[in-house]
């Protein structure tokens, strides 16, 4: 009978671990044996499936999904640390993870990898030393190939003090959009998001800092009656639209500003959004001021931000009706934010009609 492999883990935004654990309970039926790991960088979730692996691949609240290979613990920081750690992954078979690989992505057909090695804890061997060492071993023991590109094997090496984790990551169907300006929301952080507010079929949705990706995220989770996302460094913006009856997203060019969005008063029921850290005088009150604008009485909103203490003095000072539901401390690529959840209080007095999409 062959080997499988039913042991994984997922890596999430170091923070909302929680909130993706509760994804995957949802999602995969027969998880098992689940185990959350808090990080400042990144959190990790490992969990037992015994079903398809391919069911994995359509994850979307995680960063990354990975096959655990291998846990190494009892590693010590000189090169007899080293040469215990070969001796671990020379052991191995890994041939039920080169069948893994080529059932997630049928274009794997040689034995073609690429290894990614990552070294923490003080250790008196380089991370260089730790590649070339195991990349030989995968080479001469276990006859791999070194190769390039998404159709290789893509093994990982984790090193962490005394504990290690070899795995292989697997090609998750959608992964964040490396094109997607600075600054911007998307990816499994904009699925969070939209699972933390609760977005629901009948709402209209504005995330007012996304790429295309921005939007897909918010309709992996629940595909709203009408959704808007605007690219902030885009003049005029970009408007990215996409209904509940429609696969596509429509762009299209509205001449605004995000201190100044061409969107009807009270018209918008979530909102999604990440503050600059640093912007020129008055901006942030403009765009705040816009946030409240659009938003109708109850509506809620999640905004990403660098500077929570400065952010929470701009409430406070300019008095705007929004109440902090929350405040969650993320880790998003190596930066410290908080996600700030607001609802939008009492309605002040309207300004003139704009583009009403209600």
């Amino acid at each position: 009978m062959e080997a499988k492999l039913f042991r994984y883990f997922v890596t999430t935004v170091g923070g909302l671990e929680d909130v993706v654990r509760e994804d995957l309970q949802t999602h995969l039926q027969g998880l098992a044996q689940v185990q959350v790991e808090h990080g400042k960088r990144y959190g990790r979730i490992f969990f037992q499936y015994t079903r398809s692996p391919q069911r994995l691949l359509g994850l979307r609240s995680a960063e990354n999904c990975f096959a655990l290979l291998a846990e190494i613990h009892g590693i010590t920081v000189g090169l007899p640390g080293l040469e215990f750690l070969k001796a671990k992954v020379k052991k191995l078979d890994l041939r039920p993870a080169i069948r893994l690989g080529q059932v997630c992505r049928p274009a794997i057909h040689g034995a073609g990898f690429q290894l990614n090695t990552t070294l923490q804890g003080g250790h008196r061997f380089s991370g260089a030393q730790l590649a070339s060492s195991i990349q030989k071993i995968l080479v001469d023991h276990h006859g791999l190939e070194p190769g390039n590109g998404r159709d290789v094997l893509q093994f990982h090496l984790q090193v962490m003090g005394k504990r290690a984790l070899f795995s292989l990551r697997l090609p998750l169907l959608k992964t964040p959009d490396s094109s997607v300006e600075k600054g911007a929301l998307g990816g499994s952080l904009v699925y969070c998001l939209a699972h933390i507010l609760g977005i629901q079929e009948r709402d209209v949705v504005v995330n007012a800092t996304c790429g295309i990706d921005g939007l897909e995220r918010v309709a992996d989770f629940c595909r709203p009656r009408l959704m808007i996302g605007f690219q902030q460094s885009k003049i005029p913006l970009v408007a990215s639209s996409a209904g509940r009856g429609e696969l596509a997203v429509h762009e299209s060019r509205i001449a605004g500003f995000l201190a100044q969005l061409p969107l009807a008063d009270a018209s918008v029921d979530c909102l999604l959004s990440s503050l600059p850290a640093s912007s020129s005088p008055g901006f942030l009150e403009r765009q705040i001021g816009e946030f409240v604008r659009i938003l109708h009485p109850g509506g809620v909103a999640a905004l990403v931000v660098q500077r929570a203490g400065e952010f929470m003095l701009l409430l406070e000072r300019t008095g705007v009706p929004f109440e902090i539901i929350a405040g969650l401390p993320i880790y998003f690529k190596a930066r410290k934010y908080t996600v700030f959840l607001l609802e939008r209080l009492d309605l002040v007095e309207p300004s003139n009609e704009l583009l009403q999409i209600g």
